[in-house]
């Protein structure tokens, strides 16, 4: 990590495409963390052997691809088509940030909708209600969701 610097650990996380939203910004603190282990038990150290560490994380990111691979695959031949079943309008998916995966988890919680009288009862019952922005002549809507 050390010989390869910030610069290669960085454009080699990008080239994975795993997460394009993540520009590397944890690769100088995970850098600078090497340093201060090094520091502290040398290279070549007697007391760690880097090869097996290195070999156990390799494995360890192995099992996670597998796990995340899994999740996802669950998450489309599973969730995805008992939602569509469960709730086939879908008309959960047409408010602002909410996909198949969140409307399912909702779908999941909620049961039964016609055991809330309105859509003002099932709203307070979610704590999904939006922001509120009015005045006498003006009303803001598409506003973030309260807490």
């Amino acid at each position: 990590m050390l010989r390869a610097g910030p610069e290669t650990i960085r454009h080699a996380w990008r080239a994975t495409g795993l997460d394009p939203a993540d520009g590397g910004e944890w690769v100088e603190p995970l850098v600078k963390l090497a340093k201060h282990v090094m520091a502290v038990y040398g290279d070549p150290s007697t007391y760690v052997d880097f090869a097996a560490l290195q070999a156990e994380v390799r494995l360890i990111q192995k099992w996670l691809a597998q796990f995340e691979a899994d999740r996802d695959q669950l998450r489309r031949t599973v969730v995805r088509s008992l939602y569509r079943r469960l709730h086939p309008s879908r008309h959960l998916e047409t408010l602002k940030g909410i996909g198949q995966d969140s409307a399912a988890v909702f779908v999941s919680f909620i049961g039964d909708p016609t055991r809330f009288a309105n859509g003002r009862v099932c709203r307070g019952w979610s704590g999904l209600v939006p922001r509120s922005s009015q005045s006498a002549d003006s009303e803001s809507k598409g506003l973030r969701i309260s807490t």
